[in-house]
């Protein structure tokens, strides 16, 4: 799920609309709501992998669990100095 910025993954003490509120619309035809992995500060934008099943979420968790790692593309220069 692409999270834009501004948007709280979960609510809170004067959240009037966060992602969790809008789980619901994804449940579908399965028996609950998808299920979070992680989750994103409401300042950051990007992607939240969320678990179809409780299995799935707990496997998927585990590899949040990790410590986090960053992908960029192009080419990094080496700095002087």
């Amino acid at each position: 799920l692409n999270k834009p910025s501004g948007i709280p993954t979960q609510g809170g003490t004067g959240v009037d609309l966060s992602v969790a509120d809008l789980l619901p619309a994804l449940q579908f035809d399965k028996a609950e709501p998808p299920r979070f992995t992680h989750r994103l500060d409401k300042d950051a934008s990007g992607i939240l992998i969320l678990g179809r099943t409780k299995a799935t979420t707990t496997q998927l968790m585990r590899h949040f669990a990790k410590p986090p790692r960053a992908f960029a593309g192009g080419h990094r220069t080496p700095r002087a100095g």
